[in-house]
């Protein structure tokens, strides 16, 4: 008579890895099936001011069968570039923002207003996407100037509603 216990017969030696080794294996043969996150297409520039743009991505067209986890934007300022006589490859990239899965899991930021920028200076800027197995590979760089200081200041004296126009006289 055999006692069968759990599936597991008594008169039977059974060798069992301990369970994180064998979570550990079986993430890592997950991992050989999975790759890096596809390219992104090049961000885009919307409210462009004299110190600050906002710049938006859309996500991944294919996350490499792992899900993104980050996604970081950077940028250059090609106008020092330009002063040096450099090529694109002397560009100093630094990043901008970086954005991680928040409590549920999802990414759902891909635009971030980017501020502290230098007026009537031409940047260029580029994102790429994170997941567990590596990062992707830079989207094509977005130029975008930035506007002149007196642009900024006439903006500003037209955006005054017309009705404040008519405190003028009464303040």
């Amino acid at each position: 008579m055999t006692d069968v216990l759990g599936g597991m017969r008594r008169d039977r030696a059974y060798f069992q890895r301990p369970k994180r080794q064998r979570e550990k294996v079986l993430a890592e043969r997950d991992k050989l099936t999975r790759e890096r996150p596809e390219q992104l297409f090049a961000p885009e520039a919307t409210e462009v001011k004299d110190t600050s743009m906002r710049l938006s991505w859309l996500e991944t067209p294919n996350d490499g069968g792992d899900e993104v986890y980050k996604y970081e934007l950077q940028h250059a300022m090609v106008n020092a570039l330009d002063a040096a006589d450099g090529t694109l490859d002397d560009l100093v990239w630094l990043t901008s923002f970086v954005t991680e899965q928040g409590t549920k899991g999802a990414i759902n930021v891909r635009s971030v207003v980017v501020r502290e920028l230098e007026a009537d200076t031409d940047y260029m800027f580029r994102v790429a996407a994170f997941n567990q197995v590596g990062a992707s590979d830079w989207s094509e760089e977005l130029r975008v100037s930035t506007l002149e200081e007196q642009e900024r200041e006439e903006r500003l004296a037209t955006e005054i509603p017309e009705s404040w126009h008519a405190l003028n006289g009464n303040l």
